[in-house]
């Protein structure tokens, strides 16, 4: 099965990042770009398709260099990450697009290890699945 990914990374993160977009900070020597991209390409073919949706600083991302299609939200300041959300899957529904998708928020620090296999399972299995930390406190912003 053909599986998009969908990397929300149109917000600031003003609290982390300042002012570079959060998926550009570095963890460990790495960005976190590099993290995500490194587990979703070890995920084989299920990676059809890798869409980035940027906002905060679109200057600063570089589809050809990364190997991925930017898709922009201009309402970043003013919308949330649903609408982000919503910015990537019109853009997959204009092109046609009848594969799943998976979703990362630019925040998302797990090693490639975990992107590879749940991106491998969500393109052999036909279920919905969602990828959770159940030992993270909750919190007001949790997803």
């Amino acid at each position: 099965m053909r599986v998009a990914v969908a990397i929300l990374a149109a917000g600031r993160g003003s609290r982390l990042a300042g002012d570079v977009p959060k998926w550009f900070l570095r963890a460990g020597g790495r960005t976190i770009a590099e993290v995500q991209l490194d587990g979703l390409r070890r995920g084989g073919e299920h990676g059809s398709r890798i869409l980035v949706v940027t906002g905060f600083r679109p200057e600063l991302f570089d589809g050809d260099a990364l190997g991925v299609e930017l898709v922009h939200n201009p309402d970043w300041a003013t919308r949330n990450n649903w609408y982000t959300l919503a910015v990537a899957l019109e853009h997959l529904a204009r092109d046609g697009w009848n594969g799943a998708v998976c979703v990362l928020n630019s925040d998302l620090l797990i090693g490639p290890d975990v992107v590879a296999r749940f991106l491998e399972a969500a393109g052999t299995d036909p279920r919905s699945l969602l990828a959770v930390d159940p030992g993270a406190p909750p919190t007001a912003e949790r997803m």
